[in-house]
């Protein structure tokens, strides 16, 4: 479970669909590839002459920033789109 959605257990979200939810079991469901692509990445290393592995290396780096960063960003804007949807429900009450 990715932590925007361990931050968001027990909390009830607004739509019955729960779409912040589908987005983190949707970005979850892609870290088993991205594992795997670090266990052959270092797989191929070990193998590899010194200047390849370094390319290997930077380029497996470059993808894991933008894991990184995409996790980090669904991670705020849901964390903002729940902070609407909490502002919505004070309109929906009156």
């Amino acid at each position: 479970m990715c932590t925007c959605c361990i931050a968001n257990t027990g909390s009830r979200h607004y739509f019955s669909s729960t779409p912040p939810q589908v987005v983190c079991e949707t970005l979850e469901a892609q870290k088993p590839k991205v594992d795997k692509l670090a266990e052959e990445t270092k797989a191929l290393e070990k193998h590899a002459a010194s200047d390849i592995r370094k390319v290997y290396t930077q380029e497996f780096k470059h993808v894991q920033g933008h894991w990184d960063k995409l996790k980090l960003k669904i991670s705020k804007d849901i964390k903002l789109l729940e902070e609407i949807t909490s502002k919505l429900r004070i309109f929906e009450v009156k």
